[in-house]
């Protein structure tokens, strides 16, 4: 029994078979391999660097059909996390038969917020058009 179901029964009814997954998600500049063109900054804050948990982590290895629907964007140019990752999940997905699109912009860097005077501009609005699909 959890804490909910401890504190606050009837709150807990409330949800009972109502599911956490997402329906979809967005992947913005997503940091998703650590065994390839990976962001090691990211692997050492998340592990410490365990070298045994970068299989574990590279999300690219574990997709399947059940995954969500999935937008996933970067751009060419980020400095900080190669877009090779966002392509690399496209392909898993595709793979897995997963709906998703991807959008790779040739200029914006990393962190380019809603793209404008970047050629990522328009990635909210691909977005929210994916979204409601």
């Amino acid at each position: 029994m959890g804490i909910l179901e401890e504190r606050y029964p009837k709150l807990a009814e409330s949800y009972k078979g109502i599911s956490v997954k997402p329906d979809k998600i967005c992947l913005n500049y997503p940091v998703i391999s650590f065994l390839e063109e990976d962001h090691e900054p990211s692997f050492q804050a998340l592990t410490g660097g365990n070298e045994t948990l970068r299989n574990k982590l590279s999300v690219e290895q574990h997709i399947d059909i059940t995954y969500p629907k999935t937008f996933v964007w970067a751009c060419e140019d980020d400095a900080l996390v190669p877009a090779s990752n966002a392509k690399r999940m496209g392909e898993a997905l595709k793979r897995a038969g997963v709906p998703c699109e991807l959008n790779i912009y040739p200029a914006g860097g990393h962190g380019c917020r809603l793209g404008e005077e970047t050629s990522a501009k328009g990635w909210a609005d691909a977005m929210t058009a994916f979204m409601r699909k």
